[in-house]
């Protein structure tokens, strides 16, 4: 499935760069203790601290760019045909 309406990927980009800025800027802030403090509740999880959620964003990310890896892959092929 496409998306309906991307961003242009300079766009993407700077987004996720502004994000990630955010949420580092958040745990340098804040710093591990407090966050190993704060809980969440995840769907599928259940409840997970601070500190959990923030890698669990790294590993979601990286699956991501294994996705996009993947597809980029799978258009350069069939580009050849």
């Amino acid at each position: 499935m496409n998306p309906l309406m991307p961003p242009p990927r300079e766009v993407a980009i700077q987004n996720f760069d502004r994000s990630r800025a955010s949420l580092k800027a958040l745990c340098e802030a804040h710093g591990q203790e407090r966050f190993r403090n704060l809980v969440f509740k995840h769907p599928v999880l259940g409840e997970i601290d601070g500190v959990a959620t923030v890698s669990f964003i790294g590993y979601h990310e990286k699956r991501h760019y294994k996705q996009i890896r993947e597809v980029l892959r799978k258009l350069a092929a069939d580009s050849r045909g």
